[in-house]
């Protein structure tokens, strides 16, 4: 974040240009069916802050969120999502 950070002020952009915003969960486990409302939660926060950013950018796209786990998917298993909801 420090990087990302001193990066994008040396180079005069937003920070999030570069170091989008996330959350990172833990104790979820699809099969079992675990975790999944927290989750939805960190992804309901993630496309709030997005949404503000959207706004104070003038963006109109529908801001989205990628889901994936943490190591050893090999790309396998990522989503991009809208809403909590999904």
């Amino acid at each position: 974040n420090q990087v990302a950070a001193d990066f994008a002020k040396l180079i005069d952009i937003d920070e999030w240009q570069i170091n989008p915003y996330f959350e990172k969960i833990s104790g979820l486990d699809f099969q079992e069916r675990e975790g999944e409302d927290a989750l939805a939660g960190a992804v309901e926060r993630v496309l709030a802050k997005t949404q503000a950013k959207y706004d104070e950018l003038g963006i109109t796209d529908q801001p989205f969120v990628i889901v994936k786990a943490d190591a050893g998917t090999y790309g396998m298993g990522v989503m991009s999502v809208k809403s909590a909801d999904e």
